[in-house]
Formats: C-alpha cells, sequence, structure tokens
C-alpha cells in the first residue's frame, strides 16, 4: 500500500470503511487478535511468537475460547508462512472469531492490511475487540494549522486540521471605542485605551502559547478585519517559536468563529498542502469549469452513470455523503419485472410503500446492493476514472451536496445533442 500522502481517494476511503468495521465488531473472551509488526522486524522471529502464542493458548479453560483461539493463531502462521519478509511499511494482522448469534456460532475472520505509513511498533493483542487506534492514527491528517482571527474588540483561536475548522477559544478585549466618556480629555482616554490594547496582545499572545504551544503545528495564519492583526504581529507579541510559524497576515471581514472560515478561505493559498485547501481546489475547477465550458460538466447518478459506462468522464466528484445512500434490487413476485431503487439508510421504509410499476403488484422482494458510493467507485475503478471524494465537513463539501446533490463529473467532451 502506498503511503499515507500518496494513497489514492478510493485507498483511504476503504481503509477508512475497513476500520470503521473492524472497530465494530466483537468476540467472545479473548478471541479477537491484533498484530502489529515493524518493518525491520525478522519474520523468523514474528513465526517463532505466534508459535509460542499457541502452546501458551493450549491452557486456556474455556475450550470454545481455546478452540477458536488457537485457530486464529494457525491462520496468522500460515500467512506468516507464505511471506518471505515483512513488507516495506511493516504489517498488521486482525483475525478473530466472530459470532453469527450465541457463542458457537463464530466465524473465523482475517484481515491481512500493510499499512499506509511505516509501522514502528511490534504488539500482539488478545482482546473481546480488535485494537485498531494505531492504525487508524495513520490515516489521520498530519498537516495541523493554527488559526487567531482578531481584532481590538475580540480574538477567536481555531485549529485546521485536515478538512475540519476546530475553533478552540474566543475572549474579549474590554477596550473602549473610540469615542470619549465623560469629563475625560481626549488625551488622558487615548491613553487608557491604548494601555488596554497592549494588555490585550499579551493576552492573546498567552493564550496563543497556551492553546498552540504543545502542539506541532505546520503554521498560523493571522486574520481580522483592519490594522489590529498587523500591529499584533508585527510589534512581536507572539513567542518567536510561535512567530516563526506564521505563514502570512490576512484581510477578513469577519472576526470570532465566522472570522476563522472567512481566514482560512482567504488564506488558501498560504495553506497549499492541506486536505482542506485540496477540497477547495477541487471544487473551484468544478465551478470554473461551470462557468467557461459547462457543456463539460455533467449532473444527476443516472446521467453520470450512463456517461461514466460510455468513457467519457475524466473526473468524478463525489460527497462521502453518498455513502448513506443504500441501493435496493427489486423484484415484483407476480410478474418478476426488475428494478433498481435508491434511498438514504433512515428511509428504507420507503420499500414497503413501493408497488410494481409494470402490474402494480405491492408484494415486491428486495436486496440490498451496497452503497451508491460504493457503487460509484467500483464503476470509476473499472473505467479508469479520476474520483476525488469530498468531506461533508468542510465549506467545498457543503456546498457540494446543497448545489449539485453531492455528485458532479466533468467530461472529456461534451455529449452529442
Amino acid at each position: 500500500m502506498a503511503e499515507t500522502g500518496k494513497m489514492s481517494t478510493i485507498e483511504k476511503y476503504r481503509l477508512r470503511k475497513l476500520i470503521d468495521r473492524l472497530k465494530s465488531m466483537r468476540g467472545h473472551a479473548t478471541q479477537l487478535i491484533s498484530l502489529y509488526v515493524p518493518h525491520d522486524r525478522n519474520i523468523d522471529l514474528v513465526r517463532a511468537y505466534i508459535e509460542k502464542e499457541k502452546s501458551t493458548a493450549i491452557n486456556i479453560k474455556s475450550r470454545l475460547t481455546r478452540k477458536n483461539v488457537l485457530a486464529c493463531l494457525e491462520k496468522i502462521l500460515q500467512t506468516l508462512k507464505r511471506m518471505e519478509r515483512i513488507p516495506e511499511n511493516g504489517l498488521i494482522i486482525f483475525c478473530g472469531a466472530i459470532p453469527r448469534s450465541g457463542p458457537g456460532t463464530e466465524v473465523i475472520e482475517k484481515y491481512v492490511i500493510e499499512p499506509p505509513e511505516q509501522n514502528k511498533i511490534f504488539l500482539y493483542r488478545c482482546g473481546n475487540e480488535f485494537y485498531v487506534e494505531p492504525l487508524k492514527n495513520m490515516l489521520e491528517e498530519k498537516r495541523v494549522y493554527g488559526l487567531i482571527s482578531m481584532d481590538n474588540d475580540s480574538c477567536t483561536f481555531g485549529l485546521l486540521k485536515g478538512n475540519e475548522i476546530i475553533p478552540l477559544k474566543t475572549i474579549t478585549s474590554g477596550v473602549p471605542r473610540k469615542h470619549r466618556a465623560g469629563g475625560q480629555s481626549a488625551r488622558r482616554f487615548q491613553r487608557i485605551r491604548e494601555g488596554k490594547i497592549v494588555e490585550f496582545y499579551k493576552r492573546i499572545a498567552e493564550h496563543a502559547k497556551e492553546l498552540f504551544g504543545d502542539k506541532k503545528l505546520d503554521g498560523i495564519l493571522i486574520g481580522g478585519p483592519g490594522p489590529a492583526k498587523e500591529t499584533f504581529y508585527r510589534q512581536g507579541y507572539l513567542s518567536s517559536n510561535l512567530s516563526r510559524k506564521v505563514l502570512g497576515i490576512v484581510d477578513t471581514a469577519y472576526t470570532e468563529e465566522e472570522g476563522l472560515r472567512d481566514l482560512v478561505k482567504r488564506g488558501i493559498n498560504l495553506l497549499k498542502e492541506s486536505e482542506y485547501a485540496h477540497e477547495e481546489r477541487v471544487m473551484n475547477e468544478l465551478l470554473e469549469t461551470i462557468s467557461k465550458k459547462p457543456e463539460l460538466v455533467e449532473f444527476g447518478v443516472d446521467r453520470i452513470i450512463s456517461m461514466m459506462k460510455q468513457g467519457m468522464v475524466k473526473k468524478l466528484i463525489v460527497s462521502e455523503e453518498l455513502d448513506k445512500i443504500i441501493i435496493y434490487k427489486v423484484k415484483c413476485q407476480k410478474c418478476g419485472y426488475e428494478w433498481v431503487l435508491r434511498f438514504d439508510a433512515s428511509e428504507k421504509v420507503k420499500l414497503s410503500q413501493q408497488k410494481c410499476p409494470k402490474c402494480g403488484e405491492a408484494m415486491l422482494t428486495s436486496k440490498e446492493m451496497g452503497t451508491l458510493l460504493e457503487y460509484l467507485l467500483n464503476l470509476a475503478e473499472e473505467m479508469y476514472v479520476n474520483v476525488e471524494i469530498i468531506s461533508s465537513r468542510s465549506e467545498a463539501g457543503q456546498q457540494l451536496i446543497k448545489s449539485f446533490g453531492g455528485l458532479a463529473a466533468l467530461l472529456y467532451y461534451a455529449p452529442e445533442q
């Protein structure tokens, strides 16, 4: 498997789905085994380790647990015997007795994974669930950016992690407005105001150190309306460690949480390596094509499927939300007519309300065929179509869902009229 940064969109999606499935599995007692092997571990030593575990497992008191654990260990051992060496990124094996109902209905399931990045730990664990956290962490977005949205009235701190903006904290200044109060002289009022601004900037720096100091940030963006952000940065209030990480100062129209979103949107060119920026570029490409060459853009599930089968689709842009749409193959028990329906997973009750479009019969059978996203990805692979899966958490993802129903395609050439 490729390294995380080089994994295709489809590979990432499928590995995340597998992790979710593994995480949901439960077994009895200690019948689920998780094995993590680093790339530089001698495979003969790993085989010997599993053999030793087999000899230990013979002493398990429960007959059923002993039988299933030994069966799992034997499957793992046979996998290792077929290998000459541990793969470049290491090896992860999950093997367990998964019950179908009660005790005695277990089926041994095994999953062999070459991790997306180099695994550096050796870990053997038995339990009633698989230990997926180290693998899950390998898929997490490694690039994290600090965000500061400020003016002289307030400051909001946040993080950009992957395609998600995470607000952390908002503080207010207590700085009086520029008009004078009571009988204060203009000069005295200005001195008080300037003093409070200095105190506020010092508090911003303290909070930045508290919130960002122990995080491995790939950069910091500072933004806001007006000149406060430039004054704060250029007069050196930030600690030297954080100041070195500042990628740029960005003019925005807002502060607080809306200001964080505005900061990321306007500072997108400074965040070229982030997942958020990548999704923005994909959506910008779609919108630009709609504007300049609308004939090279297609929408609608059925139209896009038809064009993929004809080899016309260059790039498929799809929301991860389509993973919630289930495809059902429906058959009329009276006339035998078959057709396909698609429903959100929460709307399965609609199946019972269907009638045969050919004869009107309500006695139907249905078979779940997987999700719409899975179907589109399989077809895209078959037809060598480039795929971009867009998160529903980002602004780009929300735009794809609300404006285009979560699906769009860029074409090689315009369809004939």
